[in-house]
């Protein structure tokens, strides 16, 4: 592989993190990342990229009482894909809070969030919450496990995937935020290990892809069917995939992921022999993650120069890609 030679800020959330995305509008480059420790105290903490300094600051933290974060992926609170992305659905397992059995959570950040001034403590806004057990309502399996993954769709900002242990579901959200907990669409998969990560296609809402259980990336088309992948990214990963996320500036040509073996690295997915940049976590590559590399995502406003990446070692790190990316 490839290695990236970008330049690099770490900001330390002290605990691990396993969800980040990108928040903010065209003013601020920032990234929630949420937390995912069982001595509870979760919360989301907003990391901002000072690029007078090149440092990654904190903006805020926010305190998440429904307990571990698993995933989480943010919108637009007008529904539109321009503003500011700030509203925010979290996977939780409920361990530390009240709703108990785990659940997605729709909140809203605060309105004013100052990137270069002293960071803001407080508490997220809720603005709703769906049980898993509303979701599994009428399924037979008498524990549907958690939601371990939830994502916006891009084509359509009130829709939103849900994965959890043992089945996938669709709900609307309205453009506040708040969701209707009768899903649109559901599939069940049984004994089945659930996706540990997914992503949309930036511009087709029929493409996705996933991880289940493994070193390797599947891109499916739904048009096509689920039952096999279109294309398959092996051995992207020594060990276990745990984040995808497509490049919402390429077009759907490239594709960023991160494993447990430490590393982040950027694909071209047209080429037929895809070989990645890897910008940490290889052999005479610097700075990879010293745990996991749970998430990975993109900058909206410079998806193609700014990659952030975070872990199990409780660090975000911020990639200065300048559209790099492997070649066939």
């Amino acid at each position: 592989a490839a290695a990236g030679g970008a330049t690099m800020a770490t900001y330390d959330c002290d605990a691990p993190v396993r969800s980040l995305v990108a928040v903010g509008g065209s003013d601020a480059t920032m990234f929630a990342a949420g937390t995912q420790t069982i001595r509870g105290g979760n919360a989301v903490h907003i990391v901002s990229h000072d690029r007078d300094r090149d440092v990654a600051r904190c903006a805020a933290v926010l305190t998440h009482p429904d307990g571990e974060i698993w995933s989480m992926d943010a919108r637009c609170s007008d529904g539109g894909c321009g503003g500011v992305r700030d509203v925010i659905a979290t996977a939780f397992d409920g361990v530390d809070g009240t709703s108990r059995g785990g659940g997605v959570a729709i909140w809203r950040l605060p309105p004013s969030l100052d990137p270069r001034g002293d960071p803001t403590r407080g508490d997220l806004a809720r603005v709703g919450t769906i049980r898993s057990s509303d979701l599994s309502s009428d399924l037979s399996s008498d524990d549907p496990g958690i939601p371990r993954c939830v994502r916006w769709s891009p084509a359509d900002p009130a829709v939103l995937a849900v994965v959890a242990d043992s089945f996938l579901a669709i709900v609307r959200v309205d453009a506040q935020g708040a969701p209707d907990p009768k899903p649109i669409a559901r599939g069940v998969h049984p004994g089945v290990p659930s996706p540990s990560c997914a992503s949309f296609h930036p511009d087709e809402p029929h493409v996705v892809a996933a991880c289940v259980a493994g070193p390797d990336v599947h891109v499916h088309d739904a048009r096509a069917g689920l039952d096999r992948p279109s294309q398959t990214i092996r051995g992207a990963h020594a060990l276990q995939v745990r984040g995808v996320e497509y490049d919402p500036g390429a077009a759907g040509a490239r594709l960023s992921t991160c494993g447990d073996d430490g590393a982040t690295r950027t694909w071209d997915v047209r080429a037929s022999v895809t070989k990645p940049v890897t910008w940490g976590g290889d052999a005479g590559v610097r700075d990879g993650h010293a745990h996991w590399a749970w998430c990975v995502a993109h900058n909206p406003e410079y998806p193609d120069r700014l990659l952030a990446s975070s872990g199990g070692d409780g660090a975000v790190r911020l990639w200065r890609t300048d559209g790099g990316c492997g070649g066939g």
